[in-house]
C-alpha cells in the first residue's frame, strides 16, 4: 500500500480515515456524547484492519469452502468465516473485506466504552447500539437522487447490525445486473457477502449482457477468470422480472435460515424487498436518541413486491 494514511476530523466524534482503496466513515459516542478521542483511535483500528487485509490478500482469493487456511489476523478470520457461512461454491472472503473491516473497528470501539458506534466502509456498515439507542436507516431511490426515499429503525435491543449494497453500481466487480442489492444483517460482514451472492443471483443469459472475465478487468481480481458484467443494453421487462426472482430467491433462502434479516434488490425498472424489512419500517414506541446517518443504498417504491420503479 503506497499512499498515504490519512484521519480527517468531520464534527464532533466523527472521522475519516482514508488510506489505497479504503474511504472510512465512523462516528461514535461515549458516556452520552460524541467521542473525538476514540473516533480517532478507531481510525487507526481501521488502517490497522486494512494492513492486516493486506499482509494475507493473496492467500484470501480462492473460494472459501475450499480454503484450507488458518488466518493470521482477526480480520481475515471474520472474513472466511462470513463467506462460508452462505456456502456459496463461488464466494472468497475477498466478499466480505469491507464489512469485516468495518465491523472490527466497531466492536473494537464497544470494547473501550462506546454505546453507540456507527463505521462506514464505503457503504457497508457496522452498527452498534446500546439498549436505549436507535439508528435510523435511510435509503435512496437512486444514488444521484440522495433524498431519503424510506426508512428503517434499528434499535438498541439488539446491539450489533450490519447493512451492506452491492450490485452494478458499486466499487467492485459482479457477475449479476442488479443496479444494487442491499442486505440487512447481523453483521457488516454477514451483510456484505449476502450482498454479493445476491447481486451475482441476479442474472440471466442474453447476448445484450457484456461480460468479460474479472482478470481482464482487474489483473488482481479475486474472481480469477469469472465472467463479470461490463455493460447492458436495454432489455425487456420479462427478463428483468426473470434476473429479479432469481435474486429474490436466494434472498429468502438467506432469510429462511436465519443467515440474514432482510434484502432489498433494484434490477432495471424493476424492485422488490423481502417482507421481513416491514418489521424495521416504524420507530419503536417511545424511541429516544435517534441517529440518522447516509449510506449508498437504492430503494424504489415501499411494496412488498416486485414492482415497477417511478422515473
Amino acid at each position: 500500500m503506497t499512499s498515504e494514511r490519512s484521519l480527517y476530523p468531520m464534527g464532533p466524534g466523527k472521522v475519516r480515515a482514508e488510506w489505497g482503496p479504503m474511504r472510512l466513515v465512523l462516528e461514535v459516542w461515549r458516556k452520552k456524547k460524541p467521542d473525538d478521542d476514540l473516533a480517532w483511535f478507531g481510525g487507526r483500528i481501521a488502517f490497522q484492519a486494512l494492513e492486516d487485509v493486506g499482509a494475507e490478500y493473496r492467500r484470501l482469493q480462492a473460494p472459501s469452502l475450499g480454503l484450507k487456511i488458518s488466518p493470521r489476523s482477526r480480520v481475515a478470520a471474520a472474513m472466511l468465516q462470513a463467506t462460508r457461512a452462505f456456502m456459496e461454491p463461488d464466494l472468497t472472503p475477498i466478499a466480505a473485506v469491507a464489512g469485516s473491516i468495518a465491523d472490527q473497528v466497531a466492536d473494537w470501539l464497544v470494547d473501550q466504552g462506546a454505546e453507540k458506534a456507527i463505521v462506514d466502509n464505503g457503504g457497508d456498515i457496522a452498527i452498534r447500539l446500546s439498549p436505549d439507542s436507535v439508528a435510523r436507516v435511510g435509503l435512496q431511490a437512486l444514488p444521484q437522487q440522495p433524498e431519503e426515499n424510506h426508512t428503517l429503525y434499528l434499535h438498541g435491543r439488539q446491539a450489533s447490525w450490519g447493512v451492506a449494497t452491492s450490485g452494478l453500481g458499486g466499487r467492485s466487480l459482479t457477475k449479476g445486473i442488479a443496479s444494487s442489492v442491499t442486505v440487512l444483517a447481523q453483521t457488516a460482514a454477514a451483510a456484505d457477502a449476502a450482498a454479493t451472492a445476491v447481486a451475482n443471483a441476479c442474472t440471466v443469459d442474453d447476448a445484450r449482457i457484456l461480460r468479460i472475465p474479472a482478470q481482464s478487468v482487474d489483473p488482481a481480481s479475486d474472481l480469477g477468470e469469472d465472467l463479470v458484467i461490463m455493460g447492458l443494453e436495454p432489455l425487456e421487462d420479462e427478463l428483468w422480472n426473470m434476473a429479479l426472482e432469481r435474486a429474490m430467491a436466494k434472498a429468502e433462502r438467506y432469510l429462511s435460515q436465519g443467515w440474514i434479516f432482510g434484502a432489498y434488490c433494484v434490477a432495471g425498472p424493476l424492485s422488490a424487498w423481502t417482507s421481513s424489512l416491514d418489521q424495521f419500517s416504524l420507530p419503536p414506541s417511545g424511541s429516544m436518541n435517534t441517529a440518522n446517518f447516509p449510506f449508498l443504498s437504492v430503494l424504489g417504491q415501499e411494496i412488498f413486491k416486485i414492482c415497477r420503479r417511478q422515473s
